[in-house]
């Protein structure tokens, strides 16, 4: 058995920042998600697209003590456009609120075809700060991905507690 000063020490040394990692991601999706939401109802401006490609990035598979056998591609979109709000220019390289990276090819593909470079198309803006602008408002993408990870750093800071509360004799009288 430890006793009670080691096992406070345990307590917050092991898994309070799991919990407390797992709380700040949640919080982060979280405003990510809302403020994806609420890019539907910002502000429009006629855009110009003066730059529409995307970059491969490729990142090998495997551990320092093997090879690596298998690569993997993520395909990046890169977007440049400018566009006017009363009277002042501004220019923004964001698709999206959210990394819309994608490891296959077609998708970003399909996704980047209509904005070809020259093609005019509708930025939406947000009114409190114009110079955040996107093409593409709503998109969550994978904002699932940040609450479950939230939500599994939050289980190991509980598991962690229990695991302390058990060691430190908890429940025996």
């Amino acid at each position: 058995m430890l006793s009670t000063t080691a096992a406070i020490g345990l307590t917050l040394v092991l898994p309070v920042p799991f919990l407390a990692l797992g709380i700040k991601v949640l919080f982060v999706a979280s405003l990510l998600r809302k403020k994806a939401q609420a890019s539907k109802h910002w502000h429009q401006a006629r855009a110009i697209i003066e730059q529409s490609s995307y970059d491969v990035s490729t990142t090998s598979i495997g551990s320092a003590s093997e090879p690596a056998g298998e690569f993997r591609r993520m395909y990046v979109p890169k977007i440049k456009f400018s566009y006017e709000v009363d009277g002042r220019q501004f220019r923004s390289t964001d698709l999206a609120i959210f990394d819309l990276s994608c490891n296959r090819e077609p998708v970003v593909r399909e996704l980047m075809a209509p904005f070809k470079v020259g093609t005019i198309c509708v930025a939406y803006y947000d009114p409190k700060k114009p110079d955040l602008a996107i093409l593409l408002p709503g998109r969550e993408a994978d904002t699932w991905k940040g609450f479950l990870f939230g939500v599994m750093l939050i289980f190991f800071g509980l598991m962690g507690l229990g695991v302390v509360w058990l060691l430190s004799g908890g429940g025996t009288k």
